[in-house]
Order: structure tokens, then sequence, then C-alpha cells
């Protein structure tokens, strides 16, 4: 398989997915979903443990770019991921997603602590 470099190439999905009968638009719009919800979580716990924007930042791009060249290389060349995808939209999607849960947390966190 070959990486897929084109950003912002789930956006036609979604609208398919969520418009189309078609039961593999329907779970790959879900899978769009549930990738974004769960890296919010992680920003979201991420906020508990530092106030600084910088950090999330560096983490929302670090820990989604070690995961996708994993897939890449096959787990770093130690074991072949054949039906693993290097995706770039993967990469925006939880970059953006620790980042919001980060900031929606890190918002929280300070109004209960104040």
């Amino acid at each position: 398989m070959q990486p897929k470099l084109q950003p912002f190439d789930f956006l036609h999905i979604l609208g398919e997915g969520l418009a189309s009968p078609s039961p593999w638009l329907g779970k790959q719009a879900a899978a769009i979903g549930m990738n974004f919800a769960i890296c919010a979580m992680i920003g979201a716990l991420l906020a508990r443990h530092s106030r600084s924007l910088f950090t999330a930042i560096l983490f929302g791009l670090g820990l989604p770019l070690l995961v996708e060249l994993s897939q890449l290389t096959g787990l770093f060349g130690i074991y072949p991921c054949a039906y693993r995808l290097f995706d770039v939209d993967d990469l925006i999607l939880n970059f953006a997603g620790i980042l919001s849960g980060f900031l929606a947390a890190r918002e929280e966190w300070t109004r209960v602590m104040a």
C-alpha cells in the first residue's frame, strides 16, 4: 500500500459517509470521528499534567508522527506492517484532536481551580 500524502482528503469521506447509505463510507466517517475523539481525550489528559500550550503542540505533533512513522516503516523496520498505512490526514486529525482536547480541558481546569 502506498502512503496517503494528500492533506484533507478525509473531508470528502466525511461528507459522503454521513449522507450515503454505503456501509463502507459510513464506517470510514465513524472511524474519522472516533480518531478525533480519542485524541481529544488524550489532549484532555495532557491538560491535567501540563498547562503549557507549547508542550501540547509538541506532544500533539510528536505522538501522531511517531505512530504514523511506525506504520510507514513497518514498526521502524523491525516488523513488516503491510496492512497499516501512513496517512497525512491522520496526522492532521490527531493533532487537531489533541490540541482541541487540551484547550478545552485547560479552560475547564483553570475555571475549576480558580
